[in-house]
């Protein structure tokens, strides 16, 4: 929830747990929708490779490239004096005729030039003829990353995964039934093919299990 900073009261916890419907259906705060949110990140964003990157784009630098375009969907790229040729994430700014992005600004509490504003490409600034020019690289259109794909995916895998755990454990559950009498032991017999050759819903007249 925003603006709910950890530990959190029981009236937060009741809250958030509230507004999802189902509410006792935790799709996201689970240990098995993370794994798969993490492994359909590595499928999706290791399955680009980046030629041409400037030198001191190590490896770990890579990385961040990757989580940032794939999650937060753009970055921008400019020239500084401290770091030579640089991506940050941050913000677009204004809109042209064509309603494209104007500049672009970010926050970074180690750069010198932190805030500043920049112009984007071959954008016209008539307001702003001496800003510095940066370009956005991005992994869509509309300017949007990968993460609500990987979240919708997730849930359902992490669902599946449930599902496929429950199974396993039934199918070495074995059912022990009573009956009063000859009857209603053919009916729990035929109520269970029943459900067993996959049938959603079994009606069954309940005086016959109660027969004394």
């Amino acid at each position: 929830m925003p603006g709910m900073i950890p530990p959190f009261s029981w009236d937060e916890i009741n809250l958030a747990a509230g507004l999802n419907r189902p509410s006792v259906v935790k799709n996201f705060n689970n240990t098995t929708f993370w794994y798969w949110a993490r492994a359909l990140y590595q499928r999706a964003a290791y399955t680009i490779v980046f030629k041409n990157l400037p030198e001191n784009w190590d490896n770990s630098i890579r990385d961040n490239l990757y989580w940032w375009l794939f999650i937060r969907g753009f970055v921008g790229i400019f020239n500084t004096k401290e770091y030579g040729i640089v991506f940050q994430p941050g913000d677009v700014v204004g809109f042209d005729f064509y309603y494209r992005p104007r500049t672009f600004k970010y926050a970074n509490p180690l750069a010198p030039d932190t805030g500043s504003e920049y112009r984007i490409g071959s954008a016209v600034l008539p307001d702003k003829p001496d800003l510095e020019v940066c370009e956005i690289l991005k992994l869509s259109p509309d300017y949007q990353g990968i993460a609500d794909i990987i979240c919708f995916y997730a849930t359902k895998l992490a669902n599946l995964s449930l599902s496929a755990d429950i199974s396993i454990i039934n199918t070495r559950l074995a059912r022990i039934l009573g009956a009063r009498n000859k009857a209603a032991a053919e009916a729990l017999k035929k109520i269970l093919d029943k459900i067993n050759q996959g049938d959603p819903a079994v009606v069954y007249d309940i005086k016959l299990l109660d027969d004394r």
